[in-house]
């Protein structure tokens, strides 16, 4: 019993220090930006709905369409779309609050309307004109929504 005892205490002192070695915490928002940022990437301050991660890509003189993501997800999920659409469409797609490089949003809303919000400010500040959006999941409740 004993013996016992002695492992399953060896077996916990060498689970805590694989734990902190393994436990990085939080990445500085600076880290984060230049690790999974592109050169495509842009930042915009939207006051009230914070900074938002977005991309502009594409044929400019084209027809605009706002790619919107779906819950637990990214812009990242539209690039293939973006590969195959952008010779002939203006592509923006965004992170919206609480997703990729956008994070946190300051006041804690996360709610559809909330979301709409960020999408009309930033059209706004694109001076984006009569764009289309395209969504899925989350992001088609939001197109749906504006």
């Amino acid at each position: 019993m004993k013996r016992l005892a002695i492992i399953a205490l060896i077996l916990l002192a060498a689970l805590g220090g694989l734990a902190i070695l393994l436990l990085e915490g939080d990445l500085p928002k600076a880290q984060v930006d230049a690790r999974y940022s592109s050169p495509a990437s842009r930042f915009l301050d939207l006051g009230p709905q914070g900074r938002i991660h977005y991309r502009d890509q594409g044929n400019r003189q084209g027809m605009t369409l706002i790619l919107l993501h779906g819950s637990n997800a990214s812009l990242h999920a539209w690039e293939p779309w973006v590969q195959l659409l952008q010779d002939d469409y203006r592509l923006v797609s965004l992170d919206l609050p609480g997703h990729g490089l956008t994070g946190e949003a300051p006041n804690n809303d996360y709610s559809i309307s909330a979301y709409v919000k960020v999408v009309e400010a930033l059209g706004a500040a694109l001076d984006l004109r009569d764009p289309a959006l395209v969504g899925n999941s989350m992001g088609g409740r939001v197109a749906l929504s504006y």
